[in-house]
């Protein structure tokens, strides 16, 4: 019999107004982001109302924090790209 390795780590939730904070924006450009799949997805917490939309939503926080890992992670590559572009139009 086999054992897999369960994930011990808990899921923490970041609330709406803590993932505005932390990306410093407003939330039609956070919910602009979400529904063009720019940035991870909330979660629906609790009930759904009549309105068929959930009565709280939050992200999760591992989901968030490698988003901007990954927003770094590009920014270093322009940086190189942009830095190349520019030595090799230097006059020589």
């Amino acid at each position: 019999m086999s054992q897999t390795a369960t994930n011990t780590t808990p899921c923490v939730f970041l609330f709406e107004s803590e993932v505005l904070q932390i990306l410093g924006m407003g939330k039609t450009a956070l919910r602009d982001w979400c529904c063009t799949g720019y940035f991870p997805a909330p979660l629906a917490l609790g009930r759904i109302r009549a309105s068929g939309r959930p009565a709280k939503v939050a992200w999760v926080r591992e989901e968030v924090e490698a988003w901007i890992e990954a927003r770094k992670a590009e920014r270093l590559t322009y940086s190189r790209q942009y830095a190349q572009s520019q030595s090799s139009q230097q006059p020589a």
